[in-house]
């Protein structure tokens, strides 16, 4: 059931998204390349932070008519850099061995702000590549994937040519759209900057906690490529309220991951370990069987077409 501050939300939502569009699901890739040593991660963070107040309150006055959008990149972060170290850091919270050997940042902010509500849409891109993921063991090629449910702890700082942003916390990104303004940044920390939703995370993927093995597995025999993939369908809302002066002000974090992991050749999966083995016999044949099916099939369909064309 719908609890009736979410649906005071998805209202707002909806409502603000008609000047700040509202961003869609998180995801997270993985693309292994052929020779099974390097592997391609984009991990791609949507969030909404919403901000209500009461339409009589000085916050109101402020805010109402606000907007705010910023784009900004940092490719080939420096392997030295905190970021480089930190994000690293987080996925060998889960994996000892993996090594990230190269990291780009994207980042996306748009707020708006009407007279009850500041939406801010916030989106990070965090491309990679990195190592140490498969090792050979006998003849099968194995791979650790107890990474990938990683959530990035505290601040994320990225330097973007000069501008260094935490790309992670929710302070930050409510805060950032309205640089030095004082008072509404002394507000916000004096209300929230105390509790738990303040240095929540935003780039956060620990709902697909679940072993690789109970994923989604498909095997496409005409590319020899296995893809492992899994959709969480709730959007999980974290809300902190506070009452100043008798008005009661929200925050809410709001975001839906999914993740899909290919590999290349035929792949199984036990526990959080990706298998790379010989596809059993006929596995490929099938395949082929199934598209050359197809093909015959819709040669008979046109070719049938064509008949009834001609006798008219």
């Amino acid at each position: 059931m719908i609890t009736k501050f979410a649906l005071i939300t998805i209202v707002l939502l909806l409502i603000l998204s008609l000047a700040a569009p509202l961003v869609g699901a998180s995801t997270l890739q993985v693309i292994v390349g052929r020779p099974l040593k390097t592997a391609e991660i984009v991990a791609t963070s949507h969030t909404n932070l919403v901000f209500t107040y009461p339409s009589t309150s000085l916050m109101s006055n402020a805010l109402n008519g606000f907007n705010y959008s910023v784009e900004l990149n940092a490719q080939n972060v420096p392997p030295e850099s905190d970021a480089f170290q930190a994000f690293q850091h987080q996925l060998r919270r889960g994996f000892q061995n993996i090594t990230l050997t190269n990291m780009s940042v994207y980042l996306s902010l748009v707020a708006h702000a009407n007279a009850t509500g500041l939406v801010v849409a916030k989106t990070v891109v965090i491309h990679a590549w990195a190592t140490g993921i498969f090792n050979k063991t006998n003849s099968r090629v194995v791979g650790n994937f107890g990474w990938k449910n990683f959530e990035v702890k505290g601040n994320l700082d990225v330097d973007f040519d000069g501008r260094t942003f935490d790309i992670n916390t929710v302070g930050s990104t409510i805060l950032f759209p309205f640089g030095g303004d004082e008072g509404f940044a002394g507000f916000m920390m004096h209300s929230f900057g105390g509790g738990p939703i303040w240095s929540a995370s935003t780039i956060n993927f620990s709902a697909l906690n679940t072993p690789l093995s109970q994923w989604i597995r498909s095997y496409n025999p005409s590319t020899n490529t296995t893809t492992f993939s899994k959709t969480v369908s709730s959007t999980f809302l974290y809300r902190e309220e506070t009452s100043v002066n008798g008005e009661n002000y929200t925050i809410s974090l709001s975001y839906d991951p999914s993740s899909s992991v290919t590999l290349p050749g035929y792949a199984v999966a036990k526990g959080n370990t990706a298998i790379v083995e010989q596809a059993p016999p006929g596995t490929t044949q099938r395949g082929t069987a199934i598209i050359v099916s197809v093909a015959v099939i819709l040669i008979v369909m046109a070719a049938s077409v064509l008949l009834r064309r001609n006798t008219r």
